[in-house]
């Protein structure tokens, strides 16, 4: 009997353990989630939730709703290490805080220690990013690699970690953190910055407080070593940052360039923000910037107001700024930047824009001047330009890509010359200086490509029909697609370019293919070149013009050459000669001098002019006396000496001797003005031309 009551006994011992460790199994998650929450309701976080995922015997996983309030966005994983014993002691063995977002979440204040609160292990953290100070400057993000929290006895908190600094996709600092939570204080981290990697190197300090309730309130100041930015390097950058409790924010910065950073030299940028966190008024002003070897006395301000919304910073200019290039004789005012929130476009425009001093290259032009972003490192920018009546004037394009791929492509369009286009000092008052006219259709792109290879850059200037007048003279029907193979210095190789008529001193040359070079020096190199004077075809010899000084005089030379042929195409036929001629004429360009020197013949030479007139149509009737004894006298003439020159409008042709048959031989000189040839204007360009024309216009 007493042997099965202890079997009873046993079996109901048993079957109750099993009845509470199921209870218990049951109850345990329960438990641990309670154990938390009233672990951290007691530092203050009274709208923290805990939510288990997985548990262990001594062990437990979950997620941690910092406060209800920032739902879902202020979240954290976390590891619990504990014990039944310890939990019905109030107490923890270990927490692991991971993947932490402090998005939307203040932190509330730390009340004392009191016998509500729990025992804590030190509190371990990984990954958890670092609130900074935002600002639109420098956009940059701290991550705390791992840290830890320790309790203090009489409440609160000591923290201490490393991490790091990051910006544009790269580690540019280590940190090393420092913190506390005190009861009645707000929370407060100090951060040291030092230089990591090989690349830019960021050192520094920061101090943060965070007040409950409130935006995150600091100081900091960083510096940027070996920073490269927009193709230059290696740049400095010091960025320093202050906001206080009542939400102000001030910002300052300051980017100096060296002495040789590349196409900009030495110099500095500044910044300086001021205002609250959703916006920032200030300026941004540059000076003592170099172009290339050039002076460092440019400079550049402009006014800046950043707006903070949903979308992020946009930023724009409340009033004009300006810009001032002096030895480019470049100066823009009414400068203003737009700058929307996100992924839009930066604007950039100036109420004028100009390029050059009292005689700038190009009229005022009222330019704008939009940016797009797209993947990470690629940029696109559109520029349109009007003159200040509002005429388009200039266009252009450009794109970058990472690793320093770059192309740019600027132009005038084909612009209308002329009465039924733009006058000359309307399009450039720097040629006006030169010119008095211009006629046809002119057109001028500029190019510039960048890769790993290196840079070219090049231009295209088009001439559709162009003519151009000055003091001395005129060109007519030039016509061609000039190409410089780069733009610093200015070159272009040999090449032709069609002249239809040049005009200057009395003489009227009618052209075809004209070679010109430009081989940097800055001197023109024009010819050799057929041309036709008054039908006799001469030689134009290469000529040299320096860039902005007058035109020296063109040398137009005739080879030894028959008599007879060149008399024929001056339009004396039918004639028969003997002699050779042979010669040179300087033409000045100038219009205050006449033609030096003339083609002559050494006799003994003959003329027989055979023609049935008795008034020879070649001679020029109103500056001809007796055309009837001068026909007679050509019907055999004999001359010792012959020469041909220009006139005022045609060739003068003087000859010294006689006529054997009439007067018995006497000396009879003559000087015969030729009548100017009929008009049938210049010769047209060949088809080539006119598909290259076609080809520029196309965009090729």
């Amino acid at each position: 009997m007493v042997r099965q009551y202890r079997l009873w006994l046993a079996a109901g011992l048993a079957l109750s353990g099993l009845i509470l460790f199921l209870v218990g199994r049951q109850m345990l998650p329960g438990l641990v989630e309670r154990a938390l929450t009233q672990a951290l309701w007691a530092e203050g976080l009274t709208g923290a939730q805990v939510t288990l995922t997985e548990l262990g015997g001594d062990q437990a996983s979950g997620t941690l709703l910092l406060d209800t309030r920032c739902a879902p966005a202020c979240h954290a994983r976390f590891t619990l290490g504990y014990s039944l014993p310890g939990l019905w002691g109030r107490r923890l063995d270990a927490l692991l805080i991971s993947d932490l977002s402090l998005a939307g979440w203040s932190p509330p204040p730390l009340p004392p220690a009191g016998a509500e609160r729990w025992q804590w292990p030190s509190i371990q953290l990984r990954d958890i990013p670092l609130p900074l100070p935002d600002n639109p400057v420098l956009p940059a993000s701290a991550q705390v690699m791992q840290a830890s929290l320790t309790p203090l006895p009489a409440g609160g908190w000591q923290a201490d970690g490393q991490g790091q600094l990051l910006g544009g996709g790269a580690v540019l600092a280590h940190l090393a953190l420092q913190g506390s939570l005190l009861p009645g204080q707000p929370s407060e981290i100090a951060v040291t910055a030092s230089p990591a990697g090989a690349g830019p190197q960021a050192s520094g300090t920061m101090r943060i407080r965070l007040p409950a309730g409130a935006p995150p309130v600091g100081e900091g100041h960083v510096q940027l070593e070996k920073l490269a930015l927009w193709g230059l390097f290696p740049l400095r950058l010091e960025l320093s940052a202050k906001s206080d409790k009542d939400g102000a924010l001030a910002l300052q910065g300051l980017l100096t360039l060296p002495d040789a950073a590349g196409p900009l030299q030495a110099g500095r940028l500044s910044l300086s923000l001021s205002g609250t966190p959703t916006r920032l008024e200030g300026q941004v002003s540059a000076e003592g910037i170099g172009i290339q070897d050039g002076p460092r006395d440019n400079r550049a301000s402009l006014p800046l107001l950043l707006r903070r919304g949903a979308q992020g910073w946009q930023v724009e200019s409340p009033a004009g700024g300006a810009l001032f290039l002096p030895a480019l004789g470049v100066a823009a005012h009414g400068l203003t930047l737009t700058a929307p929130a996100a992924e839009g476009a930066l604007i950039l425009s100036a109420d004028s824009l100009h390029l050059g001093g009292p005689a700038p290259l190009l009229v005022p032009l009222r330019p704008v001047l939009r940016l797009d972003r797209g993947q990470p490192g690629q940029w696109t920018a559109s520029l349109s330009a009007t003159d200040l009546a509002g005429q388009p004037l200039v266009r252009g394009e450009a794109a970058w890509q990472p690793g320093g791929e770059a192309r740019l492509m600027l132009e005038i369009p084909p612009q209308n010359l002329g009465l039924a286009g733009r006058s000359l000092d309307a399009l450039s008052p720097w040629l006006a200086r030169w010119l008095t006219a211009a006629r046809g259709r002119v057109g001028l792109r500029l190019t510039y490509a960048q890769d790993a290879a290196g840079s070219t850059s090049a231009a295209h200037l088009l001439l559709d029909q162009a003519g151009f007048s000055w003091n001395g003279g005129q060109v007519e029907g030039l016509s061609g697609v000039l190409w410089f193979d780069t733009l610093s210095p200015l070159a272009m190789p040999a090449q032709n370019l069609w002249l239809g008529r040049l005009r200057a001193a009395g003489m009227v040359l009618d052209g075809g293919a004209l070679s010109v070079e430009l081989p940097g020096d800055g001197q023109l190199l024009v010819g050799p070149a057929l041309v036709s004077w008054s039908g006799l075809a001469l030689q134009l010899a290469p000529s040299r013009f320096t860039l902005g000084k007058a035109p020296s005089p063109l040398a137009l030379t005739l080879p030894d050459s028959a008599a007879g042929p060149v008399l024929a195409a001056l339009g004396m036929a039918p004639l028969s000669a003997e002699g050779v001629i042979a010669g040179r004429i300087d033409l000045p360009l100038d219009g205050r001098s006449l033609p030096l020197g003339g083609f002559q013949a050494v006799g003994p030479g003959q003329i027989i002019w055979q023609g049935a007139e008795t008034v020879p149509p070649f001679l020029d009737p109103r500056q001809t006396d007796s055309p009837a004894l001068v026909a007679a006298a050509l019907r055999h003439y004999q001359f010792r000496q012959l020469r041909l020159s220009p006139g005022a409008d045609a060739p003068v042709l003087r000859l010294d001797g006689g006529n054997p048959d009439l007067y018995g031989g006497y000396a009879m000189g003559l000087s015969l003005h030729l009548r100017p040839p009929a008009d049938a204007g210049p010769p047209a360009r060949p088809p080539a031309l006119d598909a290259a024309v076609a080809a520029y216009l196309r965009g090729g």
